[in-house]
């Protein structure tokens, strides 16, 4: 027997991706690890940092820098996409993150995608950022872009209620708006993808308050599906959905998602027991422990998910910006300090 040899942070985050064997568990920056710390020490605060490529780029860049995060993350939010679409958007502060103001509510014509859509000036930046990044670090860092769903932008273009309402009293026009919106959000992926991303997470808020697993499989299912198999399997998607998806948790791994980013409201034990072979991370909780503890206790829940089945270690979600260094550090401790019980043969 003999142990793996040391990995770059990029090689190992890669590895684990793909369900291959790694020297230590990645920790990985998903959503969102930018905190005022952070921002305080590279001058790139919130909200520039949402739509300046330098800002982004610097500041994400930090967690792997600082804190020791086998990955970069430059998209904090989940805003871009809708305000190209004409949504109104409150950028927020280093305090809060963005939110919608008032949703445009488009024609279905006016969905239709093309490329100059990925021309506007938000879009560019992010999209920039990841070129910089990836010329920065010469793949030794994971890069991770961000998309967002079709469901998820339904909610930013038309609103929550008006999405719910129409799936139930016109799920054909759901389903044609969602058409439309996955043609856009395969075609950000590809182009992150060409930038440098080395995977996408495809943040999609199909929460079990608000939509079933027969509300899911009936109308997303089949869009999730075909963004998989068009973007193909050397372009991973690590799909993000908040909230307990237990229900649901089958459905994400046979449309082919690479992974699936957790939060803490599942059990990782059930999940993992679940699934055949989609990659797991997460899942440390942020306000509880990653805001509200001490890194000691950070260590021991890094060390519970990956005991329960986590093969990526990660906050659950962006990550508030109040939480400590030390407590970001921590965690990527925890990962590195532990080796996955099973070594390549001789």
């Amino acid at each position: 027997m003999q142990k793996v040899p040391y990995m770059k942070p990029r090689e190992r985050f890669l590895a684990a991706l793909c369900g291959k064997q790694f020297d230590v568990y990645p920790v990985a920056s998903i959503t969102s690890t930018a905190n005022r710390e952070g921002m305080a020490k590279t001058k790139c605060f919130f909200p520039e940092a949402h739509i300046k490529a330098y800002d982004m780029a610097a500041l994400s860049s930090f967690a792997h820098d600082e804190y020791g995060f086998d990955s970069v993350a430059p998209y904090f939010s989940l805003h871009l996409e809708a305000s190209c679409f004409g949504a109104e958007v409150d950028w927020g502060n280093e305090y809060s993150m963005p939110r919608i103001i008032s949703s445009p509510k488009p024609m279905l014509e006016d969905l239709k995608c093309n490329d100059k859509f990925f021309t506007q000036w938000i879009t560019k930046e992010l999209l920039t950022a990841i070129k910089s990044i990836s010329k920065r670090y010469q793949g030794r860092v994971a890069i991770v872009g961000k998309v967002v769903g079709p469901w998820t932008l339904m909610y930013h273009l038309y609103g929550v209620e008006n999405v719910l309402l129409d799936s139930i009293v016109e799920p054909e026009l759901v389903k044609a708006r969602l058409g439309k919106l996955t043609d856009f959000s395969i075609r950000f992926a590809s182009l992150q993808f060409s930038e440098g991303a080395d995977a996408v997470v495809w943040a999609d808020h199909v929460t079990s308050d608000l939509v079933s697993r027969g509300l899911y499989e009936r109308l997303l299912f089949p869009f999730h599906k075909r963004a998989v198999e068009e973007l193909g399997v050397d372009k991973p998607l690590i799909l993000h959905v908040c909230g307990n998806v237990e229900a649901k948790f089958g459905l994400f791994e046979k449309a082919g998602f690479a992974a699936f980013h957790a939060d803490s409201r599942n059990d990782i034990k059930t999940l993992s027991a679940m699934r055949e072979k989609m990659v797991l991370i997460g899942s440390v909780n942020n306000p509880k422990t990653l805001l509200g503890s001490v890194p000691n206790y950070v260590k021991a829940e890094g060390l519970k998910n990956i005991k329960d089945g986590v093969d990526i270690l990660s906050p659950e979600c962006a990550i508030p910006t109040s939480v400590p260094g030390v407590n970001l550090k921590a965690l990527s401790e925890a990962g590195h300090g532990t080796r996955p019980k099973v070594t390549t043969t001789t």
